[in-house]
C-alpha cells in the first residue's frame, strides 16, 4: 500500500510513521509511504504521476489555514478514487469537507492518545486495504480523448489493439 502524507510538524510526522510502521508489522501488510511538510513537494508527488492509495493530510500547513482542503481538491483531480483522510487538530472543520467536495474517509483528532490514534489509523489501512487492493470490482479503463470526444473502455473489454497507418 502506497501513502503519502502532507504535515508540517515534525513530531506528528513521526508519530504518524512510528504508527504506520507497526501496523505494517503487526498485520503484515506492506506499506511505504513519503512524508512531507512542503506543499509544493507533495503537489509534485501527484502532478508526476505519483499514484498513492491513501492520503493522510493535516488542514493547516505552515499557518495557512484550510491549505489541506486546497489540497485534497487537487487530488481529487488526478487520483477520483484516492482515500483521503485528515489529521488534525481542528476537529471544527470536519464539516467543511463537504464544502470543498472531497469525500475524506476519515477525520482523525491529533490530541488523542496514542492507543485511540493508533486505533483510528488502523482502521483506515484495513478499509483501504478492502476497497482499493483486495477488491474484485474495482475496474481499470482506458481513457482516450479525442477533438474532445472523451472515450471511456473497460480494459477487460478489449481483446487486442489494432494500429492502422494514417491515410
Amino acid at each position: 500500500m502506497k501513502v503519502l502524507i502532507l504535515e508540517d510538524v515534525i513530531e506528528h510526522q513521526v508519530r504518524l510513521e512510528r504508527i504506520l510502521d507497526e501496523i505494517s508489522k503487526e498485520s503484515n501488510i506492506p506499506i511505504s509511504y513519503k512524508t512531507t511538510g512542503k506543499v509544493r513537494e507533495f503537489e509534485e508527488y501527484i502532478e508526476n504521476d505519483e499514484v498513492n492509495q491513501l492520503y493522510f493530510l493535516d488542514i493547516d500547513i505552515h499557518g495557512i489555514e484550510k491549505k489541506g482542503f486546497e489540497v485534497a481538491q487537487l487530488i481529487r483531480h488526478y487520483n477520483p478514487y484516492a482515500i483521503i483522510v485528515f489529521i488534525t487538530s481542528r476537529s471544527e472543520f470536519a464539516t467543511l469537507t463537504y464544502k470543498y467536495q472531497v469525500s475524506a474517509l476519515d477525520f482523525v483528532d491529533k490530541d488523542i492518545n496514542d492507543e485511540m490514534f493508533k486505533k483510528r489509523i488502523e482502521q483506515n489501512i484495513f478499509y483501504t486495504k478492502s476497497m482499493l487492493l483486495e477488491n474484485e470490482d474495482v475496474v481499470d479503463y482506458f481513457d482516450y480523448n479525442y477533438k474532445g470526444n472523451d472515450l471511456k473502455i473497460p480494459y477487460h473489454d478489449i481483446l487486442y489493439p489494432n494500429y492502422s497507418p494514417l491515410i
